[in-house]
């Protein structure tokens, strides 16, 4: 059922008063030994759970236990000169998550449970606080290049430093360089959208900052189906989402179509340089991106007061309502995450005892929408995905730039407290 944008403010309010009875944290803590019954014959122990942390899949035996690694991932496609695309890498990111930043562009944070699985990626573009705040409780080093003053805001408040790699010191904070090259790939394409880096170069700068990178986590980012039982969620009563449009400005759209052989969602974006709906391809080995799971949460969204240049402050204080797709289907969810050092949890909107919404194992595409974009999102026959969309509304943004981060006056934050 796709709500209007009054419908969504309404069941938001619901969904904030029931997510103040949620407890927990990344969604799915790790199933409790069950205790020894006293009669006999004692029972069979349960083999342990040992899970990716950002799929849900079974480890390798003798995996490490490793930080979570967040890369800011350019995405513009406004014209010849200001286009990112297309990237290299991010169809190996075990979550990607893609928010507007400013000016109605998006961008991406690709995120991996182990350095050594980064391969080249990018190009890389500065940091925003809207990403940092949902990798923050997991304690992930955020690795980007420069950063807007609101986010080093959060970054001081928060002592978040040592994770940070490719900041700016805006409030004397300290910065740990980052890694990376430029490759403008025989383009004439501006300098921002010409940055890369790499697994090999992370893992350089982590040396430099003399990072501890071990992290051993209790629960998983979201709460997945069990490998060991071999637990799948059909989404049994959900409705039918073979095709999804998330829009997150007239510009930037993503769109979704469902494989039944890979049993995934093939992704596409509209280019406002090309001025058309392409799929959305890896540079690097030519695969369209796939999602086993599509999380798309709509909150607040509205422009830093004073010179901002329109960078977004994300409002995640509350809660709100948005929807899960897996397997060719889709559910209401309802959301919180509260405070930066909160995890953000999912739960099933419709289950009377709020449970945990289940992810099938696999990659995981995280949106975060603009409430007032509400109307314009749609799945399976309203609108069809991947070129059927209505474009006409679509307006050319090639004057728009992403914002200078060093151009932004660091009063334009003061006062902005976050903990």
């Amino acid at each position: 059922m796709k709500l209007t944008r009054r419908e969504f403010i309404q069941k938001a309010a619901v969904a904030a008063a029931a997510a103040g009875l949620l407890v927990g944290c990344g969604g799915s803590p790790f199933p409790e030994a069950t205790p020894e019954p006293t009669a006999v014959p004692t029972p069979t122990p349960e083999p342990p759970y040992e899970p990716k942390v950002l799929t849900g899949e079974p480890r390798q035996p003798g995996a490490k236990d490793s930080r979570i690694v967040g890369i800011m991932i350019n995405n513009m496609s406004n014209s010849k000169r200001d286009n990112a695309r297309p990237h290299r890498g991010i169809s190996q990111a075990d979550v990607l998550i893609e928010i507007k930043t400013e000016g109605g562009i998006t961008r991406f944070c690709a995120l991996f449970d182990n350095v050594d699985e980064i391969p080249e990626i990018g190009p890389m573009r500065s940091g925003r606080d809207q990403f940092l705040q949902l990798i923050m409780p997991w304690q992930a080093v955020y690795y980007h290049e420069g950063e807007s003053v609101f986010c080093t805001r959060f970054i001081k408040d928060w002592e978040y430093w040592d994770l940070n790699f490719g900041g700016m010191s805006y409030f004397k904070t300290p910065t740990n360089r980052n890694y990376s090259h430029r490759d403008s790939r025989g383009r004439n394409v501006k300098v921002e959208h010409t940055l890369f880096t790499s697994g090999e170069e992370i893992q350089k700068a982590i040396d430099k900052a003399e990072l501890d990178m071990y992290r051993k986590y209790n629960s998983t980012f979201f709460r997945f189906a069990d490998y060991r039982y071999n637990e799948f969620n059909t989404m049994e009563g959900g409705d039918s989402a073979t095709s999804v449009t998330v829009r997150h400005s007239s510009s930037y759209r993503t769109y979704f179509d469902y494989d039944d052989a890979s049993s995934t969602y093939k992704m596409s974006m509209y280019s406002n340089m090309e001025k058309q709906v392409s799929p959305t391809i890896d540079e690097t080995n030519g695969a369209q991106l796939s999602f086993t799971n599509l999380v798309i949460l709509f909150t607040a969204m509205q422009a830093y007061p004073g010179d901002s240049h329109n960078i977004q402050d994300v409002d995640y204080d509350y809660g709100g309502v948005g929807y899960c797709f897996t397997n060719g289907r889709c559910k209401m969810i309802g959301w919180k995450k509260g405070s930066p050092g909160e995890c953000l949890m999912i739960y099933d909107y419709n289950d009377p005892n709020g449970e945990m919404m289940m992810l099938n194992r696999g990659k995981t595409y995280l949106a975060v929408v603009d409430l007032k974009e509400a109307d314009h999102f749609s799945y399976d026959g309203s609108e069809d995905a991947a070129g059927g969309d209505d474009l006409s509304d679509a307006q050319d943004t090639s004057d728009v730039s992403e914002a200078d981060d060093d151009a932004v006056s660091e009063n334009v934050a003061e006062g902005i407290t976050t903990n």
